[in-house]
């Protein structure tokens, strides 16, 4: 499933990437125009991409699809 997503801060981000970590299924952000395609498992990759537009959440996790359907209750201080 393609999710996109808009990620505000570095802790947004930090807080998706230890989301990733947690599961099994493979998680993926790619930029908008889908040149770059990185794991979210790893904080350094995420620094690659551009984050003043949004950015595509790739995974079948159904955990990481449940979280971004409550992201304010996920990561309430960076709603």
């Amino acid at each position: 499933m393609v999710i996109n997503k808009k990620f505000r801060t570095v802790q947004e981000l930090k807080r998706f990437s230890q989301l990733a970590c947690s599961v099994p299924e493979p998680v993926y952000l790619q930029d908008e125009d889908a040149r770059n395609l990185v794991a979210a498992e790893s904080i350094i990759n995420l620094f690659t991409l551009d984050y003043s537009r949004p950015v595509r959440i790739i995974t079948d996790s159904p955990v990481v699809a449940e979280a971004m359907d409550h992201w304010e209750q996920v990561c309430p201080a960076f709603a």
